[in-house]
């Protein structure tokens, strides 16, 4: 992951980007190595900084007490329910006049919220899900 993150900022470097608006036309596509240099950069950011966030909450964050197992068992269900979540959230807050950024980290601390409360009233107070 830090090597490439290192790559990236070298390939800043090396070619000088400081306007990126007027130097953008290589990494948008195509076959240029700037768009595949760009793509493998992000590629393995995106899977490596994935990895690592999954080992450390399998390492920090597994507890013995009763109400956070809890919680994990509805994570699966929240894990399925988080895509009609996010979409309705963002399909709502269309309406508000807020900028994007706000927007953003209220719908994100919503969509993880409702996920989960969501998931675990499935997982724990229908009747089909109790076991006896």
């Amino acid at each position: 992951m830090l090597t490439a993150l290192a790559a990236g900022v070298a390939v800043i470097a090396l070619l000088d980007l400081s306007d990126f608006e007027q130097d953008d036309v290589p990494f948008l596509g195509g076959w240029h190595w700037q768009a595949f240099a760009l793509d493998l950069a992000e590629a393995t950011l995106v899977v490596a900084g994935s990895v690592f966030l999954l080992a450390w909450a399998q390492r920090w964050l597994t507890s013995r007490r009763v109400r956070l197992t809890r919680v994990a068992r509805s994570a699966y269900a929240a894990y399925l329910l988080q895509a009609p979540i996010l979409i309705g959230l963002e399909v709502a807050a269309r309406t508000f006049d807020w900028p994007a950024v706000v927007k953003a980290v209220v719908i994100a601390a919503l969509a993880v919220a409702g996920s989960f409360g969501i998931g675990w009233f499935l997982t724990h107070r229908l009747p089909v899900s109790r076991r006896e």
